[in-house]
C-alpha cells in the first residue's frame, strides 16, 4: 500500500549515528503505517463533545470515535484561545491521547481565568486524518477572592 506518494516497506532495523562536527545536531524522521496492516481502510469518524467541569483554570474536553474505519485511530486533541480549524499548526496547544475506539476525555489545567477557549480533535488511522467538526468552545470562570 502506498500512502502520501511513497512506497511503504517494513523496517527490520533502524540505526542512528551521531551527526558529524562539533556541536552538530541532526534531525531524523521516520514515518509510516504499523507493520502487518493489510486490507482497505476508511477515514475514522470523530466528533467533538462540549467541555465539562469548566473552572477558573481547568476544564475537561472530550469527543468520541464514531467509526474507526477498520483501524483504531490515534487521537490528538487541540485547544487554544483561537479556533485553529482543521490545521494542526493553527492551534496553540495539543495533547496526544493514543489509540481510541470510543469516548475519550482530557483534563486541561493551567488555563487563564475568564478566557474563551476553542477545542477540536483529530483522528489518524491507516487511511489518513479526519477532524471532528465543528470545534467546541468554552469560557473559563472569573477568579474571585472569597
Amino acid at each position: 500500500m502506498a500512502l502520501f506518494g511513497a512506497t511503504n516497506k517494513l523496517l527490520t532495523s533502524l540505526t542512528f549515528d551521531q551527526a558529524a562536527g562539533a556541536g552538530a545536531t541532526a534531525v531524523y524522521a521516520v514515518s509510516g503505517v504499523r507493520a502487518g496492516q493489510t486490507g482497505t481502510y476508511a477515514l475514522a469518524t470523530v466528533t467533538n463533545l462540549p467541555a465539562a467541569g469548566v473552572g477558573t483554570r481547568s476544564a475537561t474536553i472530550s469527543g468520541a470515535v464514531l467509526s474507526t474505519g477498520g483501524d483504531a485511530p490515534e487521537i490528538v486533541v487541540y485547544y487554544g484561545p483561537i479556533d485553529g480549524g482543521t490545521t494542526a499548526a493553527n492551534w496553540a496547544q495539543w495533547v496526544w491521547l493514543g489509540s481510541q475506539s470510543g469516548n475519550f476525555a482530557q483534563s486541561l489545567t493551567g488555563l487563564t481565568p475568564n478566557t474563551a477557549y476553542y477545542c477540536s480533535c483529530a483522528a489518524v488511522n491507516a487511511a489518513g486524518a479526519s477532524w471532528g467538526a465543528p470545534s467546541q468552545s468554552f469560557t473559563t470562570a472569573n477568579a474571585s477572592l472569597a
